[in-house]
């Protein structure tokens, strides 16, 4: 649904927060300084979201935003309605490219969607409620040799309209790891 942040290519727990601000219609604006539970948030000029390390109290605290304003947003707060998806479970293993290869986590739960992804380029979107992908030999006919990562991301969204301008939080966990890519 939004530019998203690449796997890290490490083994890792993910959680991320991210806001994009909206004018009237999809056109994406910063609205100032956006912190999360007083941790400022990153913006990459498309949107906020969240360094790692920041979501380990969100986790078990909630998400309180707060938002000093520019370009029209007046400075505001907002309470999460939403909890941040559990995910546990990821079983990733060596990849062959002539063959189908699936990806699954043991447990998904509180998602309105859920990310497959191999390396920073073959991802897929799904609704909530699938905890497996399965990835076809052809789209992953381009992929290089050697180590790359897979991940499995789940992410729960919210809105909000401040003035006239739509804001949507989205609270994501997830998992990836290294594997070996082989032909």
């Amino acid at each position: 649904m939004f530019p998203s942040k690449p796997f890290s290519i490490y083994p890792n727990l993910l959680f991320t927060l991210r806001a994009p601000f909206f004018f009237t219609g999809n056109v994406l604006d910063s609205a100032g300084i956006v912190s999360v539970n007083g941790a400022e948030l990153i913006y990459d000029g498309i949107m906020y979201y969240s360094p790692s390390g920041v979501l380990d109290q969100v986790a078990t605290q909630g998400a309180i935003w707060a938002v000093t304003g520019a370009n029209g947003y007046t400075a505001f707060s907002h309470t999460n309605g939403i909890s941040l998806p559990a995910t546990n479970g990821l079983n990733a293993g060596t990849i062959d490219k002539s063959q189908p290869y699936t990806l699954t986590m043991g447990l998904i739960t509180g998602e309105d969607s859920v990310t497959f992804a191999i390396s920073y380029f073959i991802r897929h979107t799904v609704a909530a409620g699938t905890t497996s992908y399965t990835f076809t030999p052809q789209e992953m006919s381009s992929l290089p040799t050697g180590p790359t990562s897979v991940g499995i991301r789940a992410v729960k969204y919210e809105s909000s309209t401040v003035g006239n301008k739509r804001i949507i939080y989205s609270m994501s966990s997830g998992k990836s790891t290294e594997v070996d890519v082989v032909e």
